[in-house]
């Protein structure tokens, strides 16, 4: 009897193996360059969150959301073509009326529910203007 389990045991394992090795075919990930402009407005006084819109790669032109609890960003990204959204956050350096960050991909809704990647962020504490630049997998 002691045998007769261990037997069954083993072909249990090799099947559980097996199947994890497979990979669905759903499973395939993209990859896609960002280099997005755009225009943060301002807030209400006192407010942490805002409004604004972007134009660039990947999604071309669209409106985003987001908060600034100093120092960190989170920026969502409305996308018409999927009717979807794309979340990135970053903590900033000021250096005089400019600010740069790495930004990093942490949410997503639809087709972007498991976005990932990170890249670069400039812009202005002026004007409102920023730049991201680098890449996202979903």
């Amino acid at each position: 009897m002691v045998n007769a389990n261990r037997g069954i045991k083993a072909v249990v394992a090799l099947a559980l193996v097996a199947g994890l090795s497979t990979v669905p075919a759903n499973a395939a990930t993209r990859t896609q360059k960002v280099d997005i402009k755009g225009h943060v407005n301002p807030t209400a006084k006192g407010s942490t969150k805002f409004t604004g819109t972007y134009s660039g790669m990947p999604w071309g032109k669209g409106k985003l959301t987001g908060t600034l609890v100093v120092p960190v960003v989170t920026m969502t990204f409305h996308i018409k073509s999927c009717k979807c959204t794309a979340t990135l956050r970053y903590a900033g350096k000021v250096s005089g009326t400019t600010f740069t960050a790495t930004y990093q991909w942490i949410k997503g809704t639809g087709k972007y529910k498991r976005i990932r990647g990170k890249g670069k962020t400039t812009g202005s504490i002026v004007t409102g203007d920023f730049r991201h630049v680098g890449t996202l997998t979903y």
